[in-house]
């Protein structure tokens, strides 16, 4: 069936004081923060101000809703959005009780005149009700966002503002009303720390093959949510980022027969669009399902796997201290298991791995450079020479000097003709 416009047209739909010309601009540049000029706005639409605290509030469909309305027929979706906003509109002037300053795309803002009386009670008296009658009259769901009340005009741009964040925050708490004074005491989650240690366990959990590994995973989204409680752009770079980090690791560990970019551009796509956090976190879960159920069934021998992983990680950090237990927590698995795997997979130790690193680092430092012995021990990671030149002996029978002596490259042997 063909789409036509009804008996209103979009221009007719629109107030004058809308778009650019919307009360929030004035309000911004301070035009209402003088008590007198705030008062004589509210009387030209028929408000007394007297004894009245303000508070914004922000309307419109419910944001998972109005991405369905709008991915099924954008038009019809622009002009329900206008109906219902004059609705909204006429509704608080013909109450007395508000006046529309801006709207967008998502919500009609409306600032509302309450008696003073009705501090606590505002909400269920006042505002319910317009939402109930337009609810009712549009059979659509529809999102309240209120702002925290204030008195003096110069606090009411502050308000409008509070109301938009509190409408936007349906993206973490889909509810049909959400409340400044309900969140003005929410502090930002910093602890990095929680979240490297849960994406440290989920992807031990996906190596070990454990049960729970899927629900570790998804999880881990909790963590990232209190970090950008708020702000939707950033929790969902985050997220991005971390759903990264674990395919990407599951490719450094050649688990996955899959294209990372492929797998990452497939998944991008799901969240960049989910209407809310329980949503998105129902998305991660159905793109990392399949993914795990092809690392468990992966039958290359994860031991060796792992071992490779843990000598690259030798390699990179001969220089440092490493512990059996570091070595084991690269591993994902106990000292212990660690130990006997390493042993088992390569025939030797990882101490003995480990030395033999050393040693043929320290042996291009003794041929290449003029480092004293000192110095070339502490680059290749002991903090004690001694140690250091026992080790070398036992490796190559000679202290380090007396392998200098024999083997140190001069300048004038690169200059010698070949041959």
């Amino acid at each position: 069936m063909d789409w036509q416009f009804p008996d209103e047209t979009l221009p007719e739909l629109l107030p004058e004081r809308s778009g650019p010309d919307s009360l929030i601009h004035a309000f911004e540049r301070g035009e209402y923060s003088d008590t007198d000029r705030f008062a004589r706005l509210m009387r030209s639409v028929g408000i007394d101000p007297t004894g009245c605290f303000f508070a914004a509030v922000c309307i419109g469909v419910k944001p998972d809703h109005a991405k369905r309305l709008r991915d099924t027929w954008y038009t019809e979706y622009v002009l329900q959005n206008q109906r219902i906003y004059r609705d909204v509109a006429a509704y608080f002037q013909k109450s007395g009780t508000g006046i529309e300053i801006f709207r967008n795309m998502h919500c009609i803002c409306v600032l509302g005149a309450f008696p003073g009386e009705h501090r606590m009670d505002y909400v269920e008296r006042y505002l319910q009700p317009a939402m109930a009658e337009t609810e009712g009259g549009f059979a659509l769901p529809l999102l309240l966002g209120v702002g925290n009340p204030v008195y003096a005009p110069e606090e009411v741009l502050e308000s409008i503002r509070s109301a938009e964040r509190m409408f936007r925050l349906y993206f973490f708490e889909p509810a049909s009303r959400i409340e400044y004074r309900d969140h003005r005491n929410l502090r930002h989650y910093n602890a990095l720390d929680d979240y490297l240690n849960a994406l440290e366990a989920a992807f031990r959990a996906i190596l070990l093959k454990s049960p729970d590994a899927l629900d570790k995973l998804v999880n881990v989204l909790d963590i990232i949510a209190r970090f950008h409680y708020g702000n939707r752009g950033a929790f969902l770079m985050f997220t991005m980022e971390y759903t990264g980090e674990l395919t990407s690791r599951l490719n450094r560990y050649r688990l996955l027969r899959r294209d990372f970019f492929e797998i990452q551009d497939r998944l991008q796509e799901q969240v960049i669009h989910a209407p809310t956090f329980p949503e998105l976190k129902q998305i991660v879960r159905r793109h990392f399902e399949p993914l795990l159920n092809e690392v468990f069934e992966n039958d290359r021998p994860r031991g060796k796997l792992v071992v490779e992983q843990v000598k690259d990680y030798i390699r990179e950090h001969y220089m440092e201290e490493l512990s059996l237990q570091r070595l084991a927590s690269v591993a994902y698995v106990s000292p212990d298991y660690f130990s006997h795997m390493f042993k088992n997979e390569t025939g030797k130790t990882y101490k003995a791995f480990l030395t033999e690193i050393r040693m043929k680092n320290a042996v291009e430092l003794l041929r290449e450079t003029e480092l004293r012995v000192a110095q070339i021990s502490e680059k290749v990671g002991y903090n004690n020479t001694r140690a250091f030149v026992d080790a070398f002996k036992q490796t190559y029978g000679v202290s380090p000097m007396e392998y200098r002596r024999v083997h140190k490259k001069h300048p004038k042997d690169s200059e010698k003709p070949s041959g």
